[in-house]
């Protein structure tokens, strides 16, 4: 990982801000030639009002951590709107996240209504 750790904060929450966060789960299938890690989890963080980006997580964590990662970054972004990856590798960590964060975007497809 990176000498500083995942995540880069660009900026801090504003005490009357409201954000969004998009997580990708990787699957570690992706490898450079130079670079024997996989492909990095993803996660940023986006100011509602103005859509900047003030914070990214890249990491290659467990589903389990990332969902601590997340967890904690939502709610340290004053409880931010999480829409995780849901397909694949992104049931683990969906599992995972609901057992410990609730404001979780759920995307309602007609298909599944029929």
């Amino acid at each position: 990982e990176d000498q500083y750790g995942p995540w880069n904060i660009w900026k801090f929450p504003k005490v009357d801000g409201q954000y969004v966060m998009g997580a990708d789960v990787s699957e570690g299938k992706l490898v450079k030639a130079n670079n024997k890690e996989g492909d990095r989890c993803i996660a940023d963080i986006l100011d509602h009002e103005t859509m900047e980006q003030v914070a990214q997580y890249s990491g290659h964590p467990d589903p389990d951590t990332f969902s601590d990662e997340l967890n904690l970054a939502a709610r340290y972004y004053n409880m931010a709107l999480v829409g995780p990856e849901c397909n694949s590798a992104g049931f683990a960590l969906l599992t995972e996240l609901k057992k410990k964060y609730f404001r979780i975007y759920k995307l309602y497809s007609a298909f599944w209504l029929f």
